[in-house]
């Protein structure tokens, strides 16, 4: 569920954080909206306040057309500590009621599957665009805002367009948020550099650890060879053995008699010879 919370969060489509008295507001969506010519992908500028969002960068969101007709989007956010990216995909379907049209997406994948609805209030398709979302509980309500730019590092003067959308609509700037767009690049290459070099270090050490205890066992697995045994038997002594045995003799205890005090005494001798 954690996981869940985490990825909705990161595209900015979980439920609003700008509480508002009543109904939500009567805001139209751009008139004859071409969901064609918003295909592509568009980076997150600034947004409303998002507890979900926080400590997060270099979101972006990638609209296609599948083969069979259906509009796509995926979702990509950056962790701000980690630098690790999280995609999530979902499926479109324009809702479309005369010059007005809504857009719901629904993300299949999820664990609990989730649908939500937003509406563009106005874009020129090439630069901007200004999302808007709501959701009514009777007497309050969440609104939810962003606005997108085709280009990662939007000019001044394409910011001032979006800007004037909210003020039409009396969408207050304070509760927005920009949204870091710097070095994502160069950080999502040392995240996964990292994660590579990992895996690496993972693979390689159970390699070398069964490789050693292949050489033990090997080494234990060994016939160990006993001397004073015949060739060709298990066991069989090795050269070196064979050639002490063959230079030290030992020779059966040889009696010798002396006579000590009249009495005749043996006494043995061994003797060794050495060849």
């Amino acid at each position: 569920m954690k996981l869940v919370l985490f990825l909705l969060a990161g595209i900015g489509l979980a439920a609003g954080q700008i509480p508002g008295f009543g109904g939500c507001p009567d805001f139209e969506s751009q008139p004859d909206f071409d969901m064609n010519k918003f295909l592509g992908t568009w980076y997150e500028a600034e947004r409303y306040v998002n507890i979900f969002e926080a400590g997060t960068r270099c979101v972006k969101t990638n609209y296609t057309k599948a083969v069979d007709g259906r509009f796509l989007v995926a979702n990509e956010i950056m962790n701000r500590f980690t630098s690790v990216k999280r995609v999530l995909e979902g499926e479109i379907r324009l809702v479309v009621k005369g010059s007005e049209s809504k857009l719901n997406v629904k993300y299949p994948n999820l664990p609990i599957p989730y649908e939500s609805q937003f509406i563009v209030l106005d874009t020129d398709y090439d630069s901007y665009a200004v999302m808007w979302s709501c959701s009514s509980l009777g007497i309050i309500n969440t609104q939810n805002a962003w606005i997108l730019t085709r280009e990662k590092l939007a000019p001044g003067t394409v910011l001032q367009k979006a800007y004037g959308v909210l003020d039409k609509y009396k969408l207050s700037r304070t509760f927005f948020v920009k949204t870091d767009q710097n070095s994502c690049e160069i950080a999502e290459a040392e995240a996964n550099s990292t994660t590579e070099n990992l895996n690496a270090a993972a693979a390689v050490s159970p390699t070398a650890s069964s490789s050693s205890n292949t050489a033990i066992s090997s080494a234990s697995k060994k016939p160990v060879k006993k001397t004073g045994q015949k060739k060709g038997q298990p066991g069989e002594s090795s050269g070196r053995d064979e050639i002490i045995k063959s230079q030290t003799e030992v020779k059966p205890p040889v009696a010798d008699v002396k006579q000590n005090d009249g009495e005749l005494v043996a006494e043995q001798k061994v003797e060794t010879t050495t060849i």
